[in-house]
């Protein structure tokens, strides 16, 4: 008669071996996570990892690989319990689900290779898979781990050591390039690790990492253009391609991505709208399909801009009418011209833009334009006044004012038991 029972076991490795031993339990039937009955008593393993044990037919009895997560596996072992009674009650074909026995391990190269074929099956943005792919082969590198199960919290502080001790990267000359004037390592390191937290994750492995432990980073003031430096690009800007350029992305908040694949079929009633482009393979981040209310210069300059270039269904195309990806260099050359003396990019306009709209206007209504999931984002790019204006100069002194008379208007309080 086949086994009815499916056992959780937890394989550890001390001194060099590997073996399988019991769990250890809380109240309620959890899981102490990582914790195994070594000579009956409870020690915490980090490289921990779960199998569920339960009989076949056949006799036999395999071990499913089932992570390192203690609640994705006291799920799996609710499962084969339920198969194994489903199966005495003849309900379910004789094959145990999603059977894997010991020897057939992940490993960390068909992990990483099945990953990003997943991405891609799923339509991630290019974009996006590329963050990916940099952390995770990085992370490939750092680690000396050949199977997934063997990956604990030492190889994640592991990477984080070696990505602060790699070399400056080198030009086509191999002279060492110059750090950048903007942007933040620590930064790096913080989006480095999490992507390499999401890859683990994908592959059940969660919880290595707390809040505390992952790369700490200066949150920076939001930087914007401000109404002296969008002057300055205005008055460097040589031809009407060059200044159309800075109005749309000034007056439209939009990412480059969404610029590029901007068609003038998008601009209607005084509106553009971001949709899905099938036809240019190219879809909004994260799907977010919005309409911006423009003003009507713009959309006079459009209209004039399609005017002059019959036959092209792009707003901006490149030489072989395509989506012109390159429209960053647009903004460097003016912003070069300009003096360079701040930094130029197309991101930066749409924190302008937010700024520009924060005194007016609700913030869900700035989420909703700039296509924010999230309105913790949105506040992340609504820039602060300019301290040195007169505008917040009289604002503090109206309001520290304002304060000194409610502190001479304020009646005595008195606090006690009053017998």
């Amino acid at each position: 008669m086949a086994n009815r029972t499916a056992t959780l076991y937890i394989r550890i490795i001390k001194d060099g071996k590997s073996s399988l031993c019991q769990p250890v339990y809380l109240s309620k039937g959890r899981l102490k996570p990582q914790y195994a009955m070594v000579n009956g008593e409870p020690e915490y393993h980090e490289e921990g990892v779960y199998y569920v044990r339960f009989g076949t037919d056949d006799g036999k009895q395999p071990f499913v690989l089932v992570g390192k997560d203690s609640y994705v596996a006291l799920d799996k072992l609710a499962e084969k319990q339920r198969w194994l009674r489903d199966r005495e009650r003849h309900v379910v074909p004789q094959a145990p689900p999603n059977t894997k026995l010991q020897s057939s391990r992940l490993s960390i190269d068909d992990a990483v290779t099945q990953y990003f074929k997943n991405l891609h099956s799923q339509g991630k943005d290019p974009k996006t898979i590329r963050a990916y792919k940099v952390a995770v082969e990085e992370f490939r590198k750092s680690c000396s781990k050949k199977f997934m199960d063997e990956i604990g919290k030492q190889d994640l502080i592991d990477f984080m050591g070696w990505l602060r001790e790699q070399p400056p990267k080198l030009r086509k000359d191999n002279t060492p390039r110059k750090p950048r004037r903007s942007g933040d390592p620590n930064r790096t390191y913080f989006n480095k690790v999490n992507n390499v937290v999401i890859f683990l994750s994908a592959h059940s492995i969660n919880r290595l990492l707390k809040k505390s432990e992952y790369p700490k980073f200066a949150e920076k003031p939001v930087v914007y253009y401000d109404a002296a430096q969008v002057k300055a690009l205005y008055a460097a800007a040589e031809n009407d391609e060059e200044r159309f350029t800075l109005d749309y992305f000034l007056k439209t908040g939009v990412r480059d991505g969404e610029a590029a694949h901007a068609e003038y079929s998008d601009v209607k009633d005084g509106f553009l709208y971001i949709v899905d482009k099938p036809h240019l393979k190219w879809h909004p981040k994260h799907w977010h399909i919005r309409r911006i209310l423009i003003p009507h210069d713009l959309s006079a300059a459009v209209a004039k801009r399609q005017k002059d270039n019959p036959g092209c269904k792009l707003i901006f195309p490149n030489e072989a009418r395509n989506p012109d990806q390159h429209l960053l260099r647009v903004v460097q050359r003016i912003a070069k011209k300009a003096g360079n003396a701040f930094h130029a990019d197309l991101h930066t306009f749409r924190r302008t833009y937010a700024t520009l709209f924060s005194g007016t206007t609700k913030i869900q209504t700035i989420q909703y334009l700039l296509g924010h999931k999230d309105i913790k984002t949105t506040m992340r790019y609504l820039g602060i006044p300019d301290l040195n204006s007169p505008e917040t100069r009289a604002a503090v002194e109206k309001t520290f004012s304002n304060f000194k008379t409610a502190q001479i208007d304020m009646a005595p309080v008195t606090t006690g038991v009053v017998m």
